[in-house]
């Protein structure tokens, strides 16, 4: 049986090595210009950033709670009744008429 000699096996070691990080770099390479051409494609698309996004989906939020507030708020204050009331005023001015 041949023996394989260490420093054959540290070679080819060596090289894995080396092939693992050259992989290693053209992986990141590419998700670097994966990256660039999305920025560059949501500016031509006019799209806005997430944490904008977030910002105004926030400010939305805390309107629409304020606005259910005085609803709230015009609710209480209103009268019970919502029925309108008869005013005498028109009978009056009927029987002046006459």
């Amino acid at each position: 049986m041949i023996k394989p000699d260490s420093k054959v096996i540290d070679d080819i070691a060596k090289l894995a090595g080396g092939a693992v990080g050259v992989v290693n770099e053209v992986r990141q390479s590419i998700q670097q210009d994966i990256r660039e051409r999305v920025d560059v494609m949501a500016a031509n698309m006019d799209l806005i950033p997430r944490d904008e996004f977030e910002r105004l989906e926030a400010l939305v939020k805390a309107q629409a709670d304020e606005i259910e507030a005085l609803k709230g708020r015009i609710s209480a204050l209103e009268p019970q009744d919502s029925a309108p009331k008869k005013t005498t005023a028109k009978k009056t001015s009927a029987k002046k008429s006459s």
